[in-house]
């Protein structure tokens, strides 16, 4: 096109300087870019980790807590089946004494009736004589 006019040396001169520090502008923001892009993967990274190892943490307490707890209900556990044995077992030696009475006594009560039969026996022998 015929109505365009020719820059000045002078203005493509300062247009190549304009256009030098924009692209050093360019290139300055794309490293900050850059460095930012890095810092927030490190922030996400260091968040990440810091989360896992929380969360290992909690992991960590509450197989403690839950192997305590349990520990303390089979201590309760074998506690309370003991006193049942104990109980039972003194019931058992106590059944034991009162039948081993009950047996003696029996004898005893036999003994004296046989006694008693053979009294009667020997005295119902002298009334027929």
């Amino acid at each position: 096109d015929m109505n365009v006019v020719p820059a000045s040396r002078y203005e493509v001169m300062g247009m190549k300087e304009e256009l030098k520090k924009k692209d050093s502008e360019a290139q300055n923001l794309r490293h900050e870019m850059g460095e930012m892009a890095m810092k927030h993967d490190e922030t996400l990274n260091s968040i990440a980790r810091k989360h896992e190892e929380s969360m290992t943490s909690m992991r960590s307490k509450l197989v403690s807590t839950f192997k305590e707890d349990m520990q303390e209900m089979k201590t309760e556990w074998e506690e309370a089946f003991q006193r049942l044995k104990d109980e039972s077992d003194t019931t058992q030696r106590a059944m034991e004494m009162e039948l081993s009475e009950a047996t003696r006594g029996k004898a005893e009560t036999e003994s004296e009736l046989n006694e008693l039969k053979a009294e009667y026996r020997s005295q119902m022998d002298e009334l027929k004589a």
